[in-house]
This record gives C-alpha cells, structure tokens and sequence, in this order.
C-alpha cells in the first residue's frame, strides 16, 4: 500500500497523468505495479499460495496484508478473479471487455479500469498461454526485474498527462527498444493478450443503420478510420460483414504508424429487408 501511494507521487512528477478516464485508470495501475514490484524486491516468495494469502510474503495481491472484505483489494494475476477480490468487484481483463466500466463515476473507473495494464504486466513479467475474455494468447514472459525496467521508462519519459490505453502501448514499446529490443516482443504479445492491438478501427461501436422497407436506411454511409500503432506495415482484411452492407475498402495494407479511412454502407440487398434497425458490428 505504501509503495502504490508513493508511485503516486513519481507519476506526478513525471508523466502527470491526469486521474480520470483512461490516463486515470493508468495512473492506478502504475501505483498497483510498483507497488508489486517492491513487495517482490523485499519479501519472500509468496506466489505458489495463490490464490490465497500470506501475510509479509511477495505475491500479484494488493492490498491483502489488510484487506478485510476479500482476500486482496486488487489481483494482478487475474484482476477478474472473484475468489480473491470478492464478487461484485471484479477487474477487467481485456480492453473495453467484460467488466470495463463506461460510466462516470470514480472519475471515469479509475479505479476499476485498471485491471487491463495490471494484467498485461503480469503477462509481460510471468508469461502464460490460454483464452482472454474471448481473446486467444501465448507471451513468453520476461521477469519481473526486466519488466519493471520497462514499466518505469514508459512511465517517466513516455505518458503523457492524457496517456490513453493506445498510447500506451506505443510508451511500453518504445521503452523496451531503449533497453533491449529483444523484448519488444513480449511487450507486443501482452498488449493484444489484453485487446490493446497494434490495428484498431476508430469509432469502436458498430454501424446500425434503420429506416422503412426497402430503405432508404439512415445514415447513408458511417466512416470509420482503421490505424495502425506499429513500426513496420501490417495488412488488414474484413474477417466478416452483414451481407446488406459494402466495405470499401475491405482490406489493404497500412504504413507504420498510417491510417486507413473505411466506408460503410447499405448495399444492393437492404432493398430486401423490412423496416427496422440493422446493426452490422
């Protein structure tokens, strides 16, 4: 607890992350790692109890060396882990997944939104293969000393005050080429073990389209822009569509660091539908 709230103090003296929405949920999740990190660095081994406690022992746990109401106040294991953060309080595991909080209060889930870097951190220092919130994965972890390297460089010469969960990722990398490019790649895997991809398509909701039978459907087109936060080019196709609407284009390449405006449309077949709302997501 000590060391979560004197990271506090670093992150306002470095990155300034602003405590609310995304950057908010950053900042806590920075204080929840360094806070793990100094437990590991001062106390024996706890982790083979997990998922229950010991008390003075270095684990993923925050908070359980007085924690009353559960186990831990926060897991960094499996932020969503009802047997040691008590049901109802659960973490999200996966950006923008289950259990992410989209309202405002807490200053836009600070507190709850963080689970997805503290879970990304347990990867890149752990590794671990499996499914996340619908998400398929294999990292191959670093360590806990070469991660919390990395997670100070991202952190200090990196975020910035508005630091999302996109930018993020791009500190986290840009960090791990500064100290050993050789782990860029773990860094990579972690991120899009928990849904912060290197390619993301911009707005994130679908395009529902409504209007009588045989149309016309309003709106006539949604635009979506598809970006691509990587240093090398990446390729990128529609995987599946409605088959009343068109993509144009349905797939490309896109530069490192470029970007790909998409048009969505209703197509020849809406003339076959009946009045209603059609979302293709």
């Amino acid at each position: 607890i000590a060391g979560h709230e004197y990271t506090h103090a670093v992150t306002e003296h470095s990155a300034n992350l602003v405590y609310q929405n995304e950057s908010g949920a950053l900042n806590e999740s920075f204080s929840d790692i360094f806070g793990s990190c100094i437990e590991f660095f001062s106390q024996s081994d706890g982790r083979a109890s997990y998922p229950d406690r010991n008390a003075g022992q270095a684990d993923w746990l925050c908070g359980e060396d007085s924690w009353l109401a559960s186990t831990a106040l926060r897991d960094l294991r499996n932020p969503a882990n009802p047997d040691t953060v008590g049901a109802g309080y659960e973490q999200p595991t996966r950006y923008r997944g289950t259990y992410w909080y989209f309202g405002l209060g807490d200053y836009g889930g600070v507190h709850q939104n963080s689970g997805v870097q503290n879970f990304f951190f347990y990867l890149l220092c752990e590794g671990g293969s499996g499914n996340n919130d619908g998400i398929s994965y294999g990292v191959t972890g670093i360590g806990i000393t070469n991660a919390e390297q990395v997670a100070y460089r991202a952190l200090t010469v990196y975020c910035t005050p508005d630091t999302g969960y996109r930018a993020a990722r791009i500190a986290w990398l840009s960090a791990a080429e500064d100290l050993n490019p050789e782990w860029i790649g773990a860094v990579g895997a972690a991120w899009d073990a928990v849904g912060v991809q290197a390619v993301y398509a911009m707005p994130e909701s679908g395009a529902p389209f409504s209007g009588p039978e045989g149309g016309p459907f309003s709106p006539a087109t949604y635009a979506f822009t598809i970006n691509n936060n990587s240093s090398s080019a990446s390729g990128w196709g529609v995987s599946h569509s409605q088959a009343w609407v068109s993509v144009e284009p349905a797939s490309g390449s896109i530069p490192a660091f470029g970007s790909q405006a998409v048009t969505v449309a209703p197509s020849a077949a809406a003339a076959g539908l009946p009045a209603g709302t059609y979302a293709d997501m």
